[in-house]
């Protein structure tokens, strides 16, 4: 599978939210470098849950549409009056 990258202000925001986080909950001060490895290796070995968890969305919003759409042709089908 290809490695989830983020571009260049993504990983600098998610930077900032480590080291606050860091900073506030644990008492710690985290470096750039750290808390870019531990993005890094968060995206590698979380990243394909919360990947695979948007896709689901996305494959059970297809599904609705689809039925949606399906429902609508059915609608729209003609049936032969019968005597």
């Amino acid at each position: 599978m290809k490695r989830i990258e983020l571009d260049p202000e993504s990983k600098a925001e998610l930077v900032e939210i480590v080291q606050d986080y860091f900073t506030a909950e644990l008492e710690q001060e985290l470096g750039r470098f750290e808390a870019e490895f531990l993005i890094d290796h968060l995206a590698d070995h979380m990243g394909p849950f919360f990947y695979n968890r948007g896709l689901n969305d996305a494959k059970a919003l297809l599904q609705k549409t689809m039925d949606d759409y399906n429902d609508a042709l059915y609608g729209l089908e003609r049936h032969p009056v019968r005597r």
